[in-house]
């Protein structure tokens, strides 16, 4: 168990701890980090904790994955096809609703 000291931990006003640290990277993945995040009108600390967050999900995903493929079977491609027309169908209908009711031409 490493000590955090006093200067690696830092609070905003919200109420989230922060912890500093060190990575090392290649040089060339570290420009292409710094042009997302500039392009983003982020930070790179905020970017990579994006990054991290969305990559925990996605293995938390993998995970849940297995498991109800574990209690039920392997996921067959009629049922993608059939969560993925569910999903268009969600999108399609939101979408409408954004764009609200169409007038005709007069």
């Amino acid at each position: 168990m490493s000590v955090i000291t006093a200067e690696e931990l830092t609070r905003y006003d919200d109420g989230m701890t922060v912890r500093k640290f060190t990575v090392s990277i290649p040089e060339e993945l570290y420009e292409d980090l710094r042009r997302e995040a500039r392009a983003e009108r982020t930070t790179v600390s905020a970017w990579v904790a994006d990054a991290v967050e969305h990559q925990l999900g996605l293995r938390a995903m993998d995970e849940g994955i297995a498991e109800y493929e574990a209690e039920h079977g392997v996921i067959t491609e009629d049922e993608l096809a059939e969560v993925k027309a569910d999903i268009d169908a969600a999108l399609a209908r939101s979408r409408a609703k954004v764009a609200g009711p169409r007038r005709r031409a007069a």
